[in-house]
């Protein structure tokens, strides 16, 4: 095969991953930004309520998505001319449960034993559930318009950080900074629309009641997983608020928020990707687990090195960020760290399960993760507080990820193994170094500055080994000649 070919997928993944990244850079950093002034704002006590509020309107907001728009993406990939009918199933699919979750919403808000003013913030948060609902970025995404996907991104999160700053600066009250998690929705939502009409002549179409059944019906295994994953990421802030008090909800929220730059490094990935992955499977399994195993594999060395930057650099994040009420966040920081490589690669391999139609799998592999967390993070969190949260957490996390390397077993897991074993030893050596680097500037040991000499030298050569032994990375790309032929004939 021509190395043509090759260089044109691995351009065009490149600018999807340059395009989403550079938003969610741009717009979850104004996020990020109105939530260090709204911390500071309202201080512990009340942002722990307010992110209390946040994370229970997050999961059933999460939970009326229904898994449909995940399903109509890979149906829009494999049949873009039914894109007017797949939107509009989806469309009618997810306002009606969007509707069922601001109804339970409202029941939790009135009958759930909160914490005072909790009840509150989840009442004016609500319509965030219908917000999210119209929103069509999962087509523009499907269709691989990614800097239109990008542009909505950025509004969305502009408009809503905006919002947010200015609202708590003039008022002092979360009711009104947590109204601004719709506000933005809505706004996106629009413009997603706007943009379809315009370029893809989205047409108005009334969906048939019996499409409507198989939207439903096929986003249940995957509704099933949704609501585990964000049941074992979330359920932490919500065991913390109901077993301590706001101030030590704020201590942990402080430092979890930090770690949305994780999530939306997992998010960015599985979105560039998943487009391509299904297409992979489309040619084989073999062939997605090929394309799978590099992108596997370059996404935990990026994770691990981000994790020890974190956990190395905790002190002056927070010293940084938030004022001296916040010391407490350090070590929770540290901890939360590992998330960064638990996060890209768990998000990354349940999209390699969802590509190749193995649903339950995924429902599996997530389940195991939310049993582990159910079980360790309530009992961590009454013993050690936030500090045994974050460990419960993370051990959820990472078994979760085991599950799915073991579920993605077949032609699958082709190309996994080595590279995924190379990386995790490269990524513990480097830990090393970091742990003595860190030890070295405290103490001044001469020992311990020749001990990282040593390990640093030792780490290089390495990696140069391994890459010799390695694919290069172009090969992720390579596509069989019926996937070209196919393209060729559309």
């Amino acid at each position: 095969m021509s190395a043509q070919p090759e260089r044109s997928t691995a351009r065009r993944l490149s600018g999807y991953l340059a395009s989403l990244g550079s938003a969610e850079v741009v717009g979850r950093g104004l996020s990020f930004v109105a939530l260090v002034v709204v911390a500071r704002v309202l201080g512990p006590d009340t942002f722990g309520q307010l992110a209390l509020a946040q994370v229970i309107v997050l999961y059933l907001t999460a939970l009326g998505d229904g898994g449909i728009t995940l399903w109509s993406q890979r149906e829009i990939v494999r049949r873009p001319h039914e894109l007017s009918r797949i939107v509009a199933q989806t469309l009618v699919a997810q306002v009606a449960l969007a509707l069922v979750a601001m109804v339970v919403l409202g029941a939790i808000a009135l009958l759930a034993p909160l914490p005072e003013g909790t009840e509150l913030l989840i009442l004016a948060a609500a319509p965030v559930a219908l917000a999210q609902a119209l929103s069509t970025v999962y087509a523009l995404q499907a269709l691989e318009w990614m800097r239109a996907a990008a542009l909505v991104k950025v509004v969305t999160q502009a408009v809503a950080a905006f919002a947010a700053v200015a609202l708590v600066l003039l008022t002092h009250q979360p009711v009104w900074v947590i109204m601004t998690m719709w506000f933005g929705q809505l706004v996106g939502a629009g413009l997603a629309l706007a943009i379809l009409l315009r370029r893809a002549e989205l047409r108005a179409e009334l969906p048939s009641m019996a499409g409507i059944r198989t939207t439903l019906v096929a986003g249940l295994p995957i509704l099933g997983s949704l609501a585990l994953i964000h049941y074992s990421q979330m359920m932490d802030t919500v065991v913390l608020g109901l077993l301590r008090s706001s101030y030590e909800v704020g201590i942990y929220a402080a430092a979890a928020r930090l770690m949305m730059v994780a999530a939306v490094a997992a998010l960015v990935i599985t979105n560039a990707l998943y487009p391509e992955m299904v297409r992979r499977h489309a040619d084989s399994e073999r062939a997605l687990g090929e394309f799978s195993g590099t992108a596997l594999a370059l996404t935990l060395r990026g994770s691990l090195a981000a994790a020890l930057l974190t956990a190395a650099t905790a002190p002056v994040i927070i010293d940084l960020l938030y004022d001296a009420n916040y010391a407490d966040s350090v070590t929770i920081l540290r901890i939360l760290a590992l998330l960064f490589p638990a996060l890209c690669f768990s998000s990354l391999a349940g999209q390699v399960l969802m590509a190749a139609g193995r649903r339950r799998h995924l429902l599996w592999g997530v389940a195991t993760g939310s049993l582990v967390a159910t079980l360790t993070v309530p009992a961590a969190t009454l013993t050690f507080g936030g500090l045994g949260t974050a460990v419960g957490l993370v051990a959820s996390m990472a078994v979760q990820c085991l599950a799915f390397a073991c579920l993605a077993r077949g032609p699958l897991t082709t190309g996994w193994g080595a590279r995924l074993h190379r990386e995790l030893a490269i990524g513990l050596l480097l830990g090393a170094v970091v742990l003595l680097a860190h030890l070295t500037v405290a103490s001044g040991n001469a020992l311990l500055l020749a001990s990282i000499t040593a390990l640093t030298l030792g780490l290089v050569e390495l990696t140069r080994r391994a890459s010799r032994r390695t694919p290069r990375i172009p090969n992720m790309y390579r596509r069989s000649p019926s996937a070209h032929t196919r393209r060729g004939r559309t």
